[in-house]
């Protein structure tokens, strides 16, 4: 269930290097998506359901997991800071093949059964960076992959998360009906949106 970014600042935009991230990236890795995920639903989801999430699906094995599925790529955006060192300012996890539940209400018409996809299962961005381009960045990637792929690029995004719609909305993804997201014991309800221009 990804989810950005929408706080406009007034600091001007920044240019992040992204970089496929690696085995050597595990450790800093987990503690930021781990991070990013308490900052994205304290405030919306009870702490006990984004713990259980934490813990099954961002401790460092995880990751590491992750990291080695050959379906998966978790692309890094680095930014220096005043001293020279890089840090994460943001990533994304694009999954191959990856598809909505099997329970999912979709349009065939925008999501046509059987289509070769790429979803954007997890995208996050540290809040020092929101509103300053890298979640554009991290999606014009994703959108280019998608398009070399000849894919259908689509995520899920928390009907309760505004927003996280809003960016999506403003950057042309379209929604294409509504899924079942477990987190915990909490059974939440997600738009499945697509980009109806990535695997033109």
């Amino acid at each position: 269930m990804p989810a950005p970014i929408s706080d406009p600042r007034s600091a001007p935009p920044v240019a992040p290097t992204l970089r496929r991230a690696t085995p050597a990236d595990v450790a800093r890795l987990t503690a930021f998506a781990a991070r990013a995920f308490r900052e994205t639903y304290a405030s919306i989801c009870r702490t006990e359901d984004v713990e259980a999430h934490v813990a099954e699906h961002l401790t460092t094995d995880a990751v590491d997991a992750t990291l080695a599925d050959p379906a998966i790529t978790v692309t890094i955006a680095e930014l220096a800071d005043g001293a020279g060192a890089t840090g994460i300012a943001g990533y994304v996890q694009l999954r191959a093949g990856g598809m909505p539940g099997s329970a999912a209400r979709l349009d065939p018409a925008l999501f046509p059964p059987g289509a070769r996809t790429l979803e954007v299962a997890r995208l996050y961005v540290d809040p020092a960076y929101h509103g300053r381009g890298v979640a554009h960045t991290l999606m014009a990637h994703a959108r280019a992959e998608a398009a070399g792929a000849g894919a259908l690029l689509w995520l899920s995004a928390f009907t309760r998360s505004p927003r996280a719609i809003a960016f999506y909305r403003k950057i042309g993804m379209t929604p294409a009906g509504t899924q079942t997201f477990i987190m915990g014991e909490d059974a939440q309800e997600d738009w499945v949106m697509v980009d109806p221009l990535a695997g033109a």
